[in-house]
């Protein structure tokens, strides 16, 4: 690489000999190696500036220990040095730190100190990770040895990512109790349509003695769901039916303990990704048996008891006096007078049809 020219005026006529190209061959030379040892130095200077800045600002703490010996074995360590980062980690000032003993600190375990010197005699390096007494924060360590009577940490903070860990561990857990124990029936099928969990109350309601006699199931092949609804499922359609769940349909799809029908109530909802790919269905199932039955015997007694009166001309109405409101048989209506369907706190305690002595 050309670093320059070099030229020589000289006056008057002169004859260059070759000694004279070889004294300025070797002038040349010189300076050419004085300029290159200039700009090294230059460079070297930058570049231990740059580390220096590096090792003063970088958010990983650093932290240099001497070996103390006693009779040939490693009982402890002395700080040597410590940069920004480890003094806000630590919570401690770097010139507290410099020159005293880490069994004196605590901030690291003896034991994973004194197996340092496995790292000086292997030349291998230890990843530790260890809880700060004084600030409660947790870190990553890699600890080496650069030379043989010393060791480095370097070590991060991951009192973040260990507390976000808990608190997931923990959601995790509170959404899992959540997920066993709903009164209702939980199903999760793969994209495929493949049953992959299912709840204990879905073990109750669907006669199942565990879930791993029914996981594996193609919901596709339900007998009992309406090919029209699994169309609608097929486009990841979210979908609302109820229908009578005949247990005789499924003799060979899943074993089971039920018999004869319930009635269903289902809400099939699909799950998506963050990057909004279909993942899963979901199905949410309440056996709605028992209401059903007492809202058509209710429904039934009612029918039966307005044919009765009716037919004897006797009226009934249930009037609330707190809230003024109430229902009332079309016989009641006639009876006073007043037209079928009229709110009856405009009747109740006007009465304009009767009497004013009664």
């Amino acid at each position: 690489q050309v670093l320059g020219h070099i030229m020589v005026d000289t006056a008057g006529e002169r004859t260059w000999t070759l000694d004279d190209y070889q004294w300025l061959s070797s002038v040349t030379n010189l300076i050419s190696v004085c300029m290159q040892f200039h700009a090294s130095e230059m460079q070297l200077r930058l570049d231990k500036q740059d580390i220096y800045h590096l090792y003063k600002y970088m958010p990983t703490g650093y932290l240099r220990l001497k070996m103390i010996y006693d009779q040939g074995k490693v009982v402890d360590f002395r700080y040597i040095d410590a940069n920004e980062a480890s003094s806000r980690i630590l919570g401690d000032r770097i010139d507290h730190l410099i020159g005293r003993r880490a069994g004196e600190l605590r901030y690291l375990k003896e034991s994973d100190l004194l197996e340092s010197q496995e790292i000086v005699n292997t030349d291998k390096h230890k990843n530790l990770n260890f809880r700060i007494p004084g600030t409660g924060r947790y870190c990553h360590a890699v600890i080496y040895s650069p030379i043989k009577v010393e060791v480095v940490a370097l070590f991060t903070d991951i009192s973040e990512e260990i507390n976000t860990r808990r608190e997931l561990e923990k959601s995790e857990s509170q959404l899992r109790n959540i997920y066993k124990n709903l009164p209702v029936g939980i199903e999760m099928y793969d994209k495929d349509g493949i049953l992959i969990d299912l709840n204990d109350k879905e073990l109750g309601i669907f006669g199942l003695e565990n879930k791993e006699d029914a996981l594996g199931i193609n919901l596709f092949e339900n007998p009992n769901i309406p090919e029209d609804l699994k169309a609608k499922l097929r486009n990841h359609e979210d979908v609302d039916f109820s229908l009578h769940y005949d247990f005789n349909n499924v003799e060979g799809y899943y074993p089971t303990r039920q018999r004869g029908q319930i009635y269903l109530v289902t809400k099939v909802t699909s799950l998506f990704d963050s990057r909004g790919e279909f993942t899963n269905y979901m199905f949410i199932n309440i056996d709605n048996t028992e209401t059903t039955s007492a809202y058509s015997k209710i429904q039934e007694f009612e029918e039966m008891f307005s044919l009765i009166g009716r037919h004897a001309q006797v009226g009934y109405a249930h009037f609330d006096a707190y809230t003024r409101e109430g229902y009332a048989i079309s016989s009641w209506y006639e009876n006073l007078g007043e037209v079928p369907g009229t709110p009856l706190n405009q009747i109740v305690g006007i009465l304009p049809h009767v009497h004013p002595d009664d």
